[in-house]
C-alpha cells in the first residue's frame, strides 16, 4: 500500500512538473514592431563644427489603452524619457529624434531604421525602441543589416521621448543615458536607469528603483502617501526629498556621508531631533504611512520642505 502512495504521489509531482515547464519552454519573446509609419515631423538638417551632417525630426504615435493593462518601455542608447499619467484611456508618444551621419543617403538610411514600436500583446504591452545596440529579436537584427551597413550602425543617435499614459497603468522601465521624469502617476512602476538624473514628482502607489549613476529629486504632496511606498536604491550619486509640512510616513535612509536634514525629523528611538544622525536613520514622520527606503552608497541624502523654499 505505501508503494502504491509513494508512487502515485511521485506521478502527481511529475505531471505537475510537466504542466508548469512546458509552457515557459515554449514561451517566446514578443516579437519586435516595425518603426510607426507616421511621417516625420518638424524636419531640421544642419552641418556640424566637424563638417558631419545633423538632422532632427519628431514622430508622433496615438493608441488606445483601458484601464488594467501594464507598459514595459525600452529606451535607446541615449535619449531623456518624460512619463506623465492622464485620464484619457490612450497612450499618446512623441518622440524627437538627432541623428548624425557624413551624407544625406547615411542619414535617410537611419531615418528609415530607426524608429520606435507597440506590441500590443495581451494586458502587457511593450513599447521598443527599435535601432543598433538594442536588444531586438533575430528578424528585426536582420532587418536592420539589411538596412545599415556596419559603419552606419555604429553612428550615434538619440531619441527624446514625451509619453502619457492613463494615470493607473503600471510600468517597467529600462533607461539607459539621460533625464528621467515620471509624473502624476498611481501605479506600480519598477525603474532601472544607468545614468542620469532622475525626478519623481506627484506619484502614488508602488515605486522601485535602482539607479547606477545620477542623481535624484523626488517631490512629495498631499498630507501621506498613498500606496505601499518606495524602495530606491543609487550607487553614485545625491538624493534629495522635498516633503510638504505635516506629511505622514515612515522613512529609512542610508548614505556613506552624513545626512542632511533640513526637515523637522525625530529619531526613531525618541531622542534629540538637534542630535547629528550621522550616516543613516529609520523614523517615522507624523502618523507613519507608505514606507519609504532610500539608500546611496556614494552621495549624499537630504530632506527638506517644500515650504522652505531651500
Amino acid at each position: 500500500m505505501n508503494l502504491f502512495r509513494n508512487h502515485f504521489r511521485f506521478l502527481w509531482c511529475l505531471s505537475w512538473l510537466i504542466f508548469l515547464t512546458v509552457p515557459a519552454a515554449a514561451q517566446k519573446d514578443p516579437a519586435t514592431p516595425l518603426p510607426p509609419v507616421a511621417p516625420a515631423k518638424n524636419y531640421k538638417q544642419e552641418k556640424t563644427p566637424d563638417g558631419k551632417l545633423h538632422r532632427e525630426y519628431n514622430r508622433d504615435y496615438k493608441v488606445s489603452f483601458a484601464y488594467g493593462r501594464s507598459l514595459m518601455i525600452s529606451t535607446p542608447p541615449t535619449g531623456s524619457l518624460f512619463i506623465e499619467g492622464w485620464n484619457r484611456r490612450e497612450i499618446s508618444v512623441q518622440a524627437k529624434f538627432a541623428i548624425e551621419g557624413s551624407s544625406d543617403a547615411d542619414l535617410d538610411a537611419l531615418m528609415n531604421t530607426i524608429g520606435f514600436g507597440i506590441n500590443q500583446d495581451g494586458l502587457v504591452w511593450n513599447l521598443v525602441t527599435v535601432g543598433p545596440q538594442m536588444k531586438l529579436d533575430k528578424k528585426e537584427k536582420e532587418r536592420l543589416k539589411k538596412g545599415l551597413p556596419p559603419t552606419l550602425q555604429k553612428l550615434p543617435y538619440r531619441i527624446d521621448y514625451t509619453i502619457k499614459v492613463p494615470e493607473y497603468t503600471d510600468l517597467e522601465i529600462n533607461h539607459n543615458e539621460g533625464e528621467v521624469v515620471l509624473e502624476s502617476l498611481y501605479s506600480s512602476v519598477n525603474l532601472t536607469s544607468q545614468k542620469g538624473k532622475v525626478v519623481f514628482s506627484g506619484l502614488s502607489g508602488t515605486l522601485v528603483a535602482r539607479i547606477v549613476t545620477g542623481e535624484v529629486q523626488v517631490f512629495f504632496g498631499g498630507r501621506s502617501w498613498r500606496g505601499n511606498g518606495i524602495d530606491l536604491q543609487m550607487g553614485v550619486g545625491n538624493i534629495s526629498l522635498t516633503f510638504p509640512s505635516g506629511y505622514n510616513t515612515y522613512l529609512a535612509l542610508s548614505s556613506n556621508q552624513p545626512l542632511k536634514l533640513d526637515y523637522p525629523i525625530v529619531p526613531g528611538d525618541g531622542g534629540d531631533p538637534n542630535a547629528p544622525v550621522g550616516n543613516a536613520i529609520q523614523t517615522q514622520l507624523g502618523g507613519g504611512g507608505g514606507r519609504m527606503k532610500f539608500s546611496t552608497q556614494a552621495g549624499q541624502i537630504r530632506v527638506q520642505s517644500a515650504e522652505s523654499g531651500k
